[in-house]
């Protein structure tokens, strides 16, 4: 059993590398080590940004199970399915590597126009079911909100509903609606329980507003960002906050405008020194080489530039060495203030 560290959010949600349709396993490690040296200290494995959809429970078993032999630090493991006995045999065969599951409602049946009562009921039974396995593993769980692919939003009465019946074994919530009403909300339910918002323009506001932290995915090649908003608000550095969240902000931007933020992260990763492919696992699709060149060019100037204006704002707050030299990717051999959380990962 997996010793559990204090939950540090942000989580970050894993990429998963692929190499002729199989995880890159190798490529995972090393993104594992490059998320620990930049001050991660929580992770989700198999997310959305992870492309679990595509992979079958095999590929999925094996990168939970490198991601527990490699990062220190704590361990979400997505085990979402439209199946409940599906999400069961995962949940069984990862309890020894991981330290929570993270659990989506049904998906592809979308909740009707009527009968509303109904689906509430039927959601409700599906969530049961797999949470009752949880309970008796003695695993603790998060939910996770997106109805932008799911089609189904959970409803705030449904999760007090099964915190009160779960009261052990509920975590709280990932919330990646992008809708802070419905985060608070989530908060208001089961104020003792943890809510991670899943929308990284809104790091900041997530914070102001009481809430937990954030749960990044696009951005984890420039995690030290994210990392940053953390650290500096509960040292009451707001000014540092506002700084980072602008360029978390311009991340966005970059990368919104490409055809898939999966794609566009990976090849930030292979210039920041993790090597992997940009390749993604159908339906998502790459991106065009005239486009990939623009888009490295900017990716470059945003690495060499608004991180570096991260760096010089480490210095300042002695968070860093000032000795610590530029590179041309970043603060990739910054000497991070953070412990490393990956096993026998050198910052």
């Amino acid at each position: 059993m997996l010793p559990t560290p204090v939950l540090t959010p942000p989580l970050v949600a894993c990429i998963t590398p692929f190499h002729n349709a199989k995880p890159d396993l190798a490529a995972f490690q090393n993104s594992l080590h490059f998320l620990a040296t930049k001050g991660c200290q929580a992770i989700v494995v198999n997310g959305t940004t992870g492309e679990f959809a595509g992979m079958s429970s095999q590929d999925r078993l094996a990168t939970i199970r490198l991601a527990s032999e490699t990062f220190a630090g704590y361990i979400v493991n997505n085990i979402s399915s439209c199946s409940t006995s599906d999400s069961i045999a995962l949940a069984r065969a990862s309890k020894a590597f991981t330290h929570a599951f993270l659990l989506l409602p049904p998906f592809y049946f979308k909740r009707p126009n009527t009968c509303h009562h109904k689906w509430h009921q039927g959601c409700k039974v599906f969530f049961q079911t797999i949470l009752q396995e949880c309970q008796t593993m003695n695993k603790s769980c998060f939910l996770y909100n997106f109805p932008f692919h799911t089609g189904n939003t959970i409803p705030p009465s449904l999760y007090a509903e099964l915190c009160e019946e779960f009261p052990t074994t509920i975590l709280g919530i990932k919330d990646s609606s992008g809708d802070l009403t419905l985060s608070l909300a989530y908060k208001a339910a089961a104020p003792l329980l943890k809510v991670y918002v899943g929308n990284d323009d809104r790091a900041l506001d997530t914070l102001h507003k009481g809430l937990d932290g954030s749960v990044t995915g696009a951005a984890s090649p420039v995690v030290e960002l994210m990392v940053g908003i953390q650290d500096n608000f509960l040292r009451n550095k707001f000014k540092e906050c506002e700084m980072l969240q602008l360029a978390v902000q311009k991340w966005g931007t970059l990368r919104k405008d490409c055809q898939s933020d999966i794609c566009v992260a990976k090849i930030a990763f292979a210039l920041r020194g993790v090597s992997m492919k940009p390749d993604c696992l159908p339906p998502l699709v790459g991106i065009e080489v005239l486009e990939e060149e623009s888009l490295v060019k900017q990716l470059k100037e945003f690495i060499n530039m608004d991180l570096l204006k991260y760096k010089d704002m480490c210095v300042r707050n002695g968070m860093i060495s000032s000795a610590t030299p530029a590179t041309t990717s970043g603060i990739k051999d910054a000497k991070c203030s953070f412990k490393p959380s990956c096993k026998n990962a050198k910052p």
